[in-house]
């Protein structure tokens, strides 16, 4: 249950920098005309922009365990995955937390 509720954690993180990612490639559409190249290059933003909570995760991961390695302590992968992905959730709650804020000064 644990691993789970962490893995989701990172990957809803995940989705809503796409969120965010597709929203401002809408406004960039708004305020400027439109051209193909525009297209590309929001297209590889929005990929970007899903991967990055997933790479820092992993890259997280991966060197506390090469550290506790060296300090010859013998944690589980499982672990130290659940463990971070909850330090994630603090981040999630503060990128809802200021959504939450823009809709409210977009709706006054």
């Amino acid at each position: 249950m644990d691993k789970y509720l962490s893995l989701s954690i990172i990957f809803s993180l995940s989705l809503v920098s796409l969120a965010m990612s597709f929203q401002a490639n809408e406004y960039q559409q708004m305020i400027f005309e439109l051209n193909p190249f525009h297209n590309i290059v929001s297209n590889v933003n929005n990929i970007t922009s899903y991967l990055i909570p997933i790479v820092q995760f992993v890259f997280i991961v991966c060197t506390t365990k090469i550290m506790l390695l060296l300090f010859d302590k013998n944690v589980s992968v499982l672990h130290i995955s659940i463990y971070i992905g909850y330090g994630f959730a603090f981040i999630l709650l503060s990128v809802l937390f200021l959504h939450l804020i823009l809709l409210c000064m977009i709706i006054k």
